[in-house]
């Protein structure tokens, strides 16, 4: 099978850093940028919590100011960033753990609502712009 440079370095990235966050975010923010020339570009991202990573003792709070440093330069360079808390039906503990991280979020605990809300908080975004 062949993957275009693009394809590779995204699937080299996650290998490489068990999804780090930061780099996985900036691929996708480079990608946008080479790939399209929209006005308004955008980047989702779905979590079920705070960017850790157990084998290299990298915990908050240094992995989540990490987190949050890059997807601000990214919205400062002009791609908004929106991300979508993934939490268990009667809970929001993601979405605590997330808030410090993304400006923009919202709180699911029912998938059946995620299409909705998403719409909702794109539709706010593109009306801000």
């Amino acid at each position: 099978m062949y993957y275009s440079d693009d394809q590779f370095a995204l699937q080299l990235t996650i290998q490489l850093t068990n999804l780090l966050l930061q780099l996985t975010i900036a691929w996708a923010e480079r990608y946008i940028n080479k790939h399209s020339f929209c006005e308004h570009k955008l980047i989702v991202v779905l979590s079920d919590g705070y960017p850790s990573h157990a084998y290299d003792n990298y915990h908050p709070p240094a992995s989540s100011k990490d987190a949050a440093n890059i997807v601000r330069k990214i919205i400062n360079r002009g791609t908004s960033v929106i991300a979508v808390s993934l939490d268990e039906e009667e809970s929001y503990s993601t979405y605590e753990e997330l808030k410090e991280i993304y400006p923009d979020l919202v709180a699911c605990n029912d998938l059946n609502r995620l299409t909705g809300q998403l719409l909702a908080v794109i539709s706010r975004q593109l009306k801000g712009a």
